[in-house]
């Protein structure tokens, strides 16, 4: 058959290959670098070379898998290609094998017996050129290696303004920034805000405290139940592809580095599906972690289940709250997923005991979770933390809070929580 561009049979082919959220995340970057390009490239490649005869489906992906695996520094779009053989009936053994039977043109390629899958040659100077991918932690000053982020405040808020919360707005910059230095001075080097768009998150604000400060800040685009918002907020007007557009101008523009989405009480409705298929187009567009607010910890599954069908890998996944479910099967339940498990320290809003979360973290550890665990001290009233530092907030995780959970779970379990698995858990591929 003739090579055609056809928007329509485009289309169709996608829906074939891929879930929705993978096609609307590269058609999104694809867009915003240069508009009408992701058109073409569904008219002409998948409406066009996709519809040619010859070559099956599987046969494509092997090629594609191949190709992708030669040129290196491509995982995210590698990986998407895993999902779309495997929805086509191909097996994880097939795609193993193949990746095996490509490990010795690799090392061919190295020229010197190694194996070097981002290495490649310039065929007119013989130069080899090499294209590492890098592991970055994107804060409101850009990227910051994560071997730099030292002690991390997983989960908390600088700035925070909701109408559940009235007269306890975070908003004053000047507490903000004695917030951070008492922080700082306790030997914290990272501080993770989820406070999402549209509830007084303070970018510039952030900014300047982490100048002043030399905190690494972490700050949160993505949307929160409809109930946490003023009554006609505009981010309940947007389309998903609009919602998902202005996650990922947050990331690459305003130097956001997690989508928030909250979710209600042990269900997910038909708005906070909206915000987690948005979340998932922007995660596929700039790798950005997914952090989720759990209403009382509930509901880990019904999301979970959400973001899987959607192709989001667990290990992007940060489920917020889990420590306030009172059933310890929930917990557990959700820890064997793989997803990245963030815990509140004690505060006014969260009075659990530091015992009870020292139990409830030595559990998980001994389910064999402890990589998988991270901790914030989630301040988000004036009244009850601000006043007393040395108890709640980023410096009562530090001076409170870690000496405790040393003494309950050990030095080495605790640095895992602080350090090595938050520099992990926050960090992107790019």
């Amino acid at each position: 058959m003739e090579g055609h561009f056809d928007i329509a049979a485009g289309q169709a082919k996608l829906a074939e290959l891929q879930n929705e959220a993978t096609t609307e995340g590269w058609r999104a970057t694809l867009n915003s670098a240069a508009p009408g390009f992701d058109e073409w490239i569904v008219g002409a490649i998948f409406g066009g070379t996709y519809q040619r005869e010859g070559l099956t489906a599987r046969d494509r992906q092997l090629l594609i898998i191949g190709a992708l695996t030669a040129l290196g520094g491509v995982e995210p779009q590698l990986r998407g290609h895993f999902e779309t053989s495997l929805r086509i009936g191909m097996t994880h053994e097939e795609i193993s094998e193949s990746l095996i039977h490509l490990v010795p043109l690799h090392r061919a390629a190295a020229g010197d017996g190694s194996a070097a899958p981002h290495a490649h040659t310039n065929r007119r100077d013989g130069e080899r050129r090499h294209y590492p991918v890098r592991e970055v932690i994107r804060t409101v000053l850009g990227e910051v290696d994560p071997a730099d982020a030292g002690i991390v405040d997983s989960h908390d808020h600088l700035f925070l303004s909701t109408p559940l919360l009235p007269g306890e707005e975070l908003a004053d910059t000047d507490d903000a920034m004695t917030e951070t230095l008492d922080f700082a001075r306790r030997g914290g080097r990272t501080l993770v805000q989820w406070t999402p768009r549209g509830l007084g998150r303070g970018l510039p604000a952030l900014r300047s405290i982490s100048e002043t400060t030399g905190v690494h800040i972490v700050a949160a685009t993505g949307r929160h139940r409809r109930g946490v918002y003023p009554s006609g907020a505009p981010e309940f007007d947007l389309t998903v592809g609009q919602l998902a557009d202005t996650f990922i101008d947050d990331i690459g523009t305003n130097g956001c580095g997690l989508i928030k989405v909250g979710i209600s009480y042990e269900e997910v409705t038909a708005d906070e599906g909206d915000s987690l298929r948005a979340a998932a187009i922007a995660h596929h567009a700039t790798n950005a972690p997914i952090a989720v607010h759990l209403e009382r910890g509930s509901a880990a599954d019904l999301v979970l289940d959400f973001l899987l069908d959607e192709s989001v890998p667990m290990n992007s996944i940060v489920l917020g709250h889990l420590g306030k479910n009172p059933d310890p099967d929930r917990i557990a339940e959700a820890a064997q997923s793989g997803a990245w498990l963030c815990l509140d320290a004690p505060s006014p809003r969260n009075p659990v005991s530091i015992e009870e979360l020292s139990r409830t973290l030595g559990r998980l550890i001994e389910g064999g979770h402890s990589s998988q665990l991270l901790l914030g001290a989630d301040t988000t009233t004036r009244s009850g933390s601000r006043p007393v530092r040395s108890a709640y907030g980023p410096a009562g995780l530090v001076d409170q809070v870690a000496p405790h959970l040393i003494r309950a779970l050990g030095a080495d379990a605790l640095a895992g929580i602080m350090v090595g698995n938050p520099a992990r858990a926050w960090s992107v591929r790019v």
